[in-house]
């Protein structure tokens, strides 16, 4: 991982060393009798992470800044538990169904003697080295911060839902009426708390404490009641409608949201249908989106804190052509559009001169449409073998654009700022323009194998306070690729696999902000100069990082018995 900055490429640079390892296990069990079935499963997983990264940096415009490199160094000893339990079933009387289910998860966080060789944390610019090449004496001071985090997780779940044949003026041969009606709900609660305390070296064998930090943990449950109701209809083998509501009541939102959906499937021909689609739904935050202590993120090295946020709504319409061409071959092609309002987004502010913070709060609101297809197709019409009739072609492909609606400050005429609505034809964060994705799959008697190329365009990583802010992820390709044999008598099975078998670097950057037309007061607006794209321009666009994770093998042995 090297962290390069805006100054060019050897201005900060840095490695990060990382050790995991992860052990575990499943029990599952079930139990078949007459119309009905009774199902446990269980999962416990316990893993410990431990990532160093040194970074160098130095100054480009000071002579003899090999003097001047600072060296500094964070390190995050995380350990993490997974434990999930479950109990279903299922019962059939007469025409009667009923389900049931009840489940439990514990997800535990702790990052012990999380560690920073400075004060002041690795910072994106060089406020912090000038600042030490100004005071050179405090280079003999190292002081370092030290922490303890902590996150418990708890969900507990229950669900039951019983469908029956609906009687229907209309009923008969050619329509079919199941009515399903059902209750979920879910109680989940979080404990964080964490501790800090700054040292100092001396150059002396034990620390000096500097100061420390003693904080109150945070505490916070939501209880979640879920009812929903819903008609699946067919009439002969040419249509399915599904329809129904379902409502959502939060306790920390305080109010009942209802999200009806409705889903029409046509099929003119054997091997053809369409479906169209509609749907609310409701996202709401995560118990650990509530934590509003700041919290170090290495991985962005800046601080990270929470706003308050509220929940965002979904409203989605789809579109989709489905063409059968064989067994496990099919054809597909569609549209979709969002609408969304409150979207939840992190976004970049200059907390100060020598720090940057990243605020998850909420936006106005926003839209996404596009198209996507995929495609999956055996070769055996390249030549009557066994081996192309043992290999699929895997196609995929998903195009999209967003418009987001915010507010922003700008100068008035007068001088003073005012809020005004700001719309960007930018990503959701996360979002890529355009991914596309090609491979084959081999299943022969024994060996399995496959291959798969992705291609993904720029990829928007942090939202920036204005346009030219806006962090990008360059456009990466990446291919892995497995195989796997199984030795028939002993039951046992070799797989080796590959992940970035290209060896690609991964590009973080920011647009430069002379691509963006100027106003009055010729400060950047949010609207490109002719010719110019937020894609990225190498040797003008700032690099903000690169990482370059390497190629990476496993090799796995299991065995059925």
């Amino acid at each position: 991982m090297g962290y390069t900055g805006n100054m060019g490429d050897s201005r900060n640079r840095g490695h990060t060393y990382g050790y995991n390892t992860v052990t575990g296990g499943l029990l599952n069990a079930g139990l078949r009798f007459g119309k009905s079935e009774i199902g446990v499963r269980n999962i416990f997983t316990r893993g410990f992470e431990n990532d160093v990264t040194v970074v160098s940096q130095r100054l480009e415009d000071i002579a003899g800044n090999d003097k001047n490199l600072s060296r500094q160094f964070f390190n995050y000893p995380t350990f993490s538990t997974l434990l999930q339990n479950k109990v279903h079933g299922q019962h059939g009387v007469n025409s009667l169904k009923i389900k049931w289910n009840l489940s439990h998860t514990l997800v535990e966080r702790e990052r012990k003697d999380a560690a920073f060789s400075e004060m002041y944390k690795p910072l994106r610019d060089d406020s912090l080295l000038y600042f030490l090449h100004d005071n050179p004496r405090l280079r003999e001071l190292y002081p370092a911060s030290s922490g303890r985090y902590g996150s418990r997780e708890q969900s507990f779940r229950m669900g039951a839902a019983v469908s029956f044949p609906f009687p229907s003026p209309f009923q008969g041969e050619k329509l079919t009426t199941i009515f399903t009606m059902g209750y979920n709900g879910n109680y989940r609660r979080i404990r964080y708390g964490f501790s800090e305390l700054l040292l100092q070296y001396r150059n002396i064998p034990a620390p000096e404490i500097y100061t420390s930090f003693e904080r109150e943990g945070f505490k916070k449950t939501v209880t979640e009641h879920l009812p929903f109701a819903m008609l699946e209809q067919r009439w002969r083998e040419k249509f399915r409608l599904v329809w129904g509501v379902r409502g959502n009541y939060e306790s920390i939102a305080a109010k009942w949201e209802f999200m009806p959906s409705v889903n029409l499937t046509f099929a003119p021909l054997e091997t053809l249908n369409t479906r169209v689609a509609y749907g609310r739904s409701v996202i709401y935050p995560r118990l650990a989106d509530y934590i509003h202590f700041p919290v170090y993120n290495t991985r962005l090295l800046g601080t990270s804190v929470n706003r308050p946020i509220r929940s965002s709504c979904v409203r989605a319409l789809d579109f989709q052509v489905e063409r059968q061409l064989g067994t496990f071959d099919f054809i597909s092609a569609g549209l979709f559009y969002r609408y969304i309002s409150h979207p939840i987004e992190r976004t970049t502010h200059e907390y100060a001169r020598d720090e940057r913070m990243y605020v998850l709060q909420n936006s106005d609101k926003a839209t996404n449409w596009g198209v996507e297809a995929s495609a999956r197709k055996h070769l055996g019409f390249i030549a009557d073998a066994d081996f192309f009739r043992d290999i699929q072609l895997v196609v995929g492909f998903t195009c999209t654009r967003s418009s987001v609606y915010g507010r922003r400050m700008v100068m008035n005429h007068k001088g003073s700022f005012v809020e005004t609505e700001s719309v960007q034809k930018r990503p959701l964060s996360g979002q890529t323009p355009y991914l596309f994705t090609v491979g084959f799959n081999y299943m022969g008697e024994n060996m399995d194998a496959n291959i798969l190329f992705n291609r993904s365009s720029r990829q928007l990583f942090v939202l920036g306070e204005n346009a030219f802010q806006h962090e990008y992820r360059a456009p990466f390709n990446s291919l892995e690729a497995a195989v796997s044999y199984r030795f028939p008598k002993s039951g046992v099975k070799l797989k080796l696999s590959g992940v970035n078998l290209l060896n690609s670097v991964q590009v973080f950057y920011t647009n430069s902000p002379d691509d963006y037309v100027r106003d009055e007061y010729n400060l950047p607006t949010d609207k490109l100069l002719p010719h110019k794209s937020e894609n990225y321009d190498k040797g003008r666009d700032p690099v903000i990082h690169k990482i370059r994770d390497g190629r990476v093998f496993s090799l796995s042995v299991s065995r059925t018995f």
